[in-house]
């Protein structure tokens, strides 16, 4: 058996942890269950050959140095799909989609493996995988979806694209809900639907003992994050100054060193791209610990050997939670938001899923104290959690291998419920709050981006439509002024010149709303900002409060307690003089006092006898 794979891997000056992890566990998974060799389309097929031991070939090729626009894309994927059913003047003898064609045609069946790449802001990779999917249903080979995530931004064209590859998949396996609910609302089949983790959720890491002395650590005596050089709304250094802060805080409440573990860039150094600039920036903390771009498998090891996990990179938060590690997932965007979530959400953990706004309030803060407060519960769920969903992988795979033998897609397993923990009700009622104001803007901000893209595509499109009948009209006045002396009589030149002006009138027309969505757009990025310090702001004032009440309730106690020590010492005094009172009545009926009392009499006689005569 022969088997196609298709991951969004490449080249080692530009390595992606998360997504050679997804490919390098389809191939683990797949090899345990399946004898097969093994092809994968890759942006580097030389440097993915020697690191899976595969055979490997280039991508057909989306990217903008090929298709520049939309329009170019459509036409090339026509071309593509017309070549591969015979027509083969479509392309050229020498266009590197021809290995791909080839190779899906000796093929037994394709796999796109898992990631988040079928959304409109990698719109490239959608065109790929449409492609992908498009030759193996003329080929008639089965197609299986892995790992997937689905937008959260899908514009009408790219979504007609991803219905067309669920359309003509036998079996589709989710990371999260929110991506099962969008392939079920673009088509996809109950039957052949199935929401699992992601794809790298249990792959095996190298040796502690090869990765974590090289570093100086110690297992579960350290913290890693991860973040990506990406701010959404905010600047760069303005998101570096709030993280240095976390990253201090992080170091200060847990008494051990944070470790900065990169998740994109060069293996290997000789650059300086993606996490390698951001970890940069934070590197100058006191007590941070700075680690290469390292083999996927030995950033498993690293993070699963950590005592706390803090991040937005999706999959330090796939590694940590498998691992029983607590973690905290900070998401930047819509995009983010879906992956970062879904990943909690896998766990039962999805109340420590944030937005970056909160790093501008006291929040963050106040969410990793409870995180290391509750770590040995957090730990204790998330292991109970990890066994349940490991059980379910394997069952995953195993209908995949399935699928792929005998192309059809088995019963699937339902998804097991799990146990959900939650932050306390106050910190849980003022993040649900923040982050439901923050994903207004971030929607709002994605519907206008969305919105203009479409806008800019069709812009692109007229603007060559007018181009071309320019050409004509000048074309045919040419004619025309030659044959007639310069007497422009024919009705169809007439025609033209009224097309091509309101054709012009369209794109002006347009170039006017592109100009008032970008206008709109940067507004509410501003707007965005502005909530977010505002929110920083609020909160600041609130814990100002909040803490003038802690100085009046320390008062009014310190206040309270002085009072019940002036109360104690007058019930005291109260009580001596009960006491005195009573030693007196004692003595007054005593009957040794009425007999001395003449003796005392007959001795000193003079002050009983002023006393008598005064009265």
């Amino acid at each position: 058996m022969r088997l196609v794979l298709i991951g969004d891997v490449g080249a080692d000056v530009d390595f992606h942890i998360g997504d050679e992890a997804m490919l390098e566990s389809a191939l683990v998974e797949l090899r345990a269950r399946v004898e097969a060799s093994y092809t994968v389309v890759s942006a580097s097929p030389g440097a993915t050959a020697a690191r899976y031991g595969v055979d490997a070939v280039l991508r057909i090729g989306f990217d903008p140095s090929i298709a520049g626009s939309r329009a170019a894309r459509d036409i090339r994927l026509a071309n593509v799909l017309a070549a591969a059913q015979g027509e083969t003047a479509r392309l050229a003898a020498d266009d590197r989609a021809w290995a791909v064609i080839d190779t899906v045609a000796d093929s037994d069946a394709v796999i796109i493996a898992g990631g988040g790449t079928l959304a409109t802001k990698h719109s490239q990779h959608i065109y790929e995988r449409a492609a992908l999917a498009g030759i193996a249903r003329i080929y008639d080979k089965p197609l299986v979806l892995t790992g997937q995530s689905f937008g959260p931004s899908l514009v009408t064209r790219d979504a007609e694209l991803v219905a067309q590859i669920l359309g003509g998949a036998t079996l589709v396996g989710v990371r999260e809900e929110f991506s099962a609910q969008t392939a079920r609302d673009l088509g996809a089949s109950a039957s052949t639907l199935a929401h699992t983790v992601d794809d790298a959720s249990f792959l095996e890491g190298s040796d502690t003992v090869a990765v974590l002395p090289s570093l100086e650590l110690t297992a579960g005596q350290y913290s890693v994050v991860s973040f990506p050089d990406y701010a959404g709304v905010d600047t760069v250094e303005t998101l570096g100054r709030e993280l240095d802060a976390l990253i201090a805080h992080v170091r200060s409440i847990t008494g051990l060193p944070v470790v900065l573990v990169p998740h994109q860039g060069s293996l290997g150094g000789g650059g300086s791209t993606h996490d390698d600039a951001m970890i940069a920036r934070l590197a100058r903390t006191p007590g941070v610990v700075v680690a290469p771009v390292l083999p996927v498998r030995d950033v498993v090891t690293l993070t699963a050997s950590a005592a706390l996990s803090v991040s937005s990179r999706y999959h330090s938060t796939v590694f940590a939670l498998a691992a029983g590690v607590p973690t905290v997932g900070v998401w930047f965007g819509l995009h983010t938001r879906r992956k970062i979530v879904g990943s909690l959400t896998n766990f039962g953990v999805e109340a420590w899923a944030v937005p970056s706004s909160l790093l501008h309030t006291d929040l963050a803060d106040r969410l990793v104290e409870e995180t290391w407060d509750r770590r040995a519960d957090i730990t204790a769920h998330l292991i109970e959690v990890a066994a349940v969903r490991k059980t379910e992988s394997a069952l995953w795979w195993d209908a995949v291998a399935s699928t792929l033998t005998t192309g059809t897609a088995p019963a699937l397993a339902p998804r097991s419920a799990s146990a959900t923990l939650a932050v306390s009700p106050v910190l849980a009622e003022e993040i649900t709050d923040l982050s439901g104001w923050t994903s207004l803007v971030l929607e709002a901000n994605v519907e206008l981006t969305a919105s203009l893209g479409e806008a800019t595509d069709e812009v692109a499109v007229l603007a060559e439509t007018a181009t071309a009948l320019e050409a004509e009209v000048a074309s045919l006045q040419t004619s025309i002024e030659v044959a007639e002396g310069g007497v422009l009589v024919a009705p169809e030149l007439a025609s033209l010149q009224a097309e091509n002006q309101a054709l012009n009138w369209q794109i002006e027309a347009l170039e006017q709303r592109m100009w008032e969505r970008e206008r709109l757009l940067a507004a509410r990025a501003r707007e965005a900002v502005a909530l977010r310090r505002g929110v920083g702001v609020a909160k600041a004032e609130t814990e100002k409060v909040r803490r003038e009440v802690t100085s009046a309730r320390t008062e009014l106690k310190t206040a309270r307690v002085e009072s019940d020590v002036a109360r104690r010492q007058v019930s005291n005094a109260n009580l001596m003089a009960a006491q005195a009172r009573g030693q007196v009545s004692e003595l007054l009926g005593s009957t040794s006092w009425k007999l001395s009392m003449p003796l005392r009499f007959m001795r000193r006689p003079g002050p009983y006898l002023r006393k008598l005569l005064g009265r």
